[in-house]
């Protein structure tokens, strides 16, 4: 079982085998949603690997992005719990970087409010308020596409606050 987990690895790219050692192998299931933090040691080396490699973000966000439809769609709340917090720690760790790999975390938050999990949408609003945080107001005055989708975004919060309770 091992050798072919490594096997696997052998033949993926730096980033992705660093992304997926961030998430916890085993997650418990318990009747209460708790937060799954990703492993610590091993977002500190990502940060390090994408913040010295700027090339690196942009595979990124796209390899991310990619796995939270996955997760999105199976309703791993934990895994989608990770990767806001992958990204939020990018964001932080990458300000000026950040329109490298924008409309990847723009892309992730839609995912993530499009699925209409109460538990995937809280756990994107410290992500989302990083996200807002370190925005540049030149980046977004530049780009009428990022505005549009920064708008869109702006405006699935702004919905799903509003629904009706049941």
């Amino acid at each position: 079982m091992q050798a072919a987990r490594a096997a696997r690895q052998a033949c993926r790219p730096k980033h992705q085998v660093l992304i997926l050692k961030c998430y916890p192998r085993f997650q418990k299931k318990s009747a209460l949603p708790e937060e799954v933090k990703p492993n610590a040691s091993e977002l500190s080396y990502l940060l390090y690997y994408a913040s010295t490699r700027r090339s690196k973000l942009v595979k990124v966000g796209a390899f991310l992005e990619k796995r939270t439809g996955k997760d999105v769609y199976s309703g791993r709340v934990g895994n989608v719990q990770v990767t806001l917090q992958i990204l939020k720690a990018l964001i932080e760790k990458c300000p000026r970087d950040l329109p490298l790999f924008a409309t990847y975390i723009t892309s992730v938050l839609r995912q993530i409010l499009r699925s209409s999990s109460i538990d995937m949408v809280e756990s994107s609003i410290p992500t989302f308020a990083s996200f807002c945080e370190h925005q540049d107001p030149a980046a977004l005055a530049a780009d009428q596409e990022y505005i549009q989708r920064y708008e869109e975004i702006v405006r699935l919060y702004a919905a799903f606050a509003s629904k009706d309770s049941v």
